[in-house]
């Protein structure tokens, strides 16, 4: 994959001013920097989510920019805000917690929403393909066998981010003050309640690839 002088952003102004970016076929390509730099601004471009003002993206050298995100499968991103000096350090240690469980779902909804997609479809780009690629069968999926992991989630409810209110370590986000549609009212993990109260015991536990 490809970037050349790409500027994308929101409204009136550009996250990504004239970025470029190369890939390489079977490669894995970290995306460090301050919040507010651009890394989820690159992905939402990569995944077709937002079209680039300027610029060309391209896949196996053929253009992709304007593409639906059908034709890429999935788009993840842990989302971890730390501060620069805890990053140089342990990085167990500076892990705050994955602030996109906390708005990620509503902030793909919101820009699929805009643009014609489905509940299915963001489905598909955040749960199933994601634990397809890594070979995680229980997950991903409402079937018989599979892990309850689900939300009750209201789609055409709206919230303003407010940054004091995210539950990670360092509550801080490229989205505070924004406008997103979908409230997640309730979570089950492995079919057990989860609760928002960060004196509940963790019930998490790490997955390895094709673990089943």
């Amino acid at each position: 994959m490809r970037l050349d002088e790409v500027f994308a952003g929101y409204g009136g102004g550009d996250v990504l001013q004239g970025l470029d970016l190369g890939v390489e076929n079977g490669s894995v390509t970290c995306i460090v920097g301050p919040n507010g730099a651009g890394k989820s601004t690159v992905l939402r471009v990569v995944s077709g989510l937002l079209n680039p003002r300027k610029g060309s993206v391209q896949f196996d050298g053929e253009s992709i920019a304007g593409r639906e995100p059908g034709d890429i499968d999935f788009v993840v991103t842990d989302h971890s805000p730390s501060t620069a000096d805890l990053k140089i350090a342990d990085f167990g240690h500076a892990w705050g917690g994955i602030s996109s469980l906390q708005l990620g779902l509503a902030a793909v909804w919101t820009a699929a929403r805009a643009r014609g997609f489905s509940l299915v479809d963001v489905v598909r780009w955040m749960a199933t393909a994601p634990a397809d690629r890594v070979g995680l069968a229980r997950k991903g999926r409402i079937a018989v066998g599979a892990d309850a992991d689900l939300v009750r989630f209201a789609p055409d409810e709206e919230f303003t981010v407010d940054a004091a209110r995210l539950l990670h370590r360092n509550p801080v986000s490229a989205y505070a003050g924004r406008r997103l549609a979908g409230v997640v009212r309730e979570t089950w993990l492995r079919g057990v309640p989860v609760h928002p109260d960060p004196d509940d015991t963790p019930r998490g536990r790490l997955l390895r690839r094709g673990e089943r």
